[in-house]
């Protein structure tokens, strides 16, 4: 007679350690959930999708920019791999200035002199810049 369940009863419970525990009918304790497993089935794929989200939000963007360039040489450092260029503006991204670039392939430098018209690309990292594709500019008519 005591294994009914009588809708007078009292039953109570608390969530311990991830198993449920106190004073329970047989047959209530038999339908209730007795893991945290249990209580959310789909935990573990929501862990999975979680850790991916935060790991692909932590890595850094690597994009580079680039941009067309035109300018006017003012000095060239092979030993370095650098020039000093006067520059045309860049829509959108800087105004006409002289500066300083730096640049890896020095086989591009090797036709240029002062006062030479160059068209080059400018690639920008997070961290660095730094100039490719660098050619004499084709005479003006």
């Amino acid at each position: 007679m005591r294994d009914r369940v009588h809708p007078t009863d009292h039953y109570f419970r608390s969530i311990h350690l991830g198993r449920i525990v106190g004073k329970v009918s047989p047959a209530r304790d038999a339908a209730m959930p007795r893991t945290a497993r249990e209580l959310c089935p789909h935990r573990p794929v929501l862990t999975r999708w979680m850790s991916l989200f935060l790991l692909l939000s932590s890595l850094p963007v690597v994009a580079q920019q680039r941009h067309a360039a035109t300018g006017l040489v003012l000095s060239v450092d092979r030993a370095h791999h650098t020039m000093v260029v006067s520059t045309n503006e860049m829509p959108g991204y800087m105004d006409a200035m002289v500066m300083s670039f730096n640049v890896p392939d020095a086989k591009s430098l090797e036709p240029l002199t002062r006062g030479a018209q160059v068209e080059f690309t400018l690639v920008v990292d997070k961290d660095s810049s730094h100039v490719e594709d660098v050619k004499p500019a084709a005479p003006m008519s």
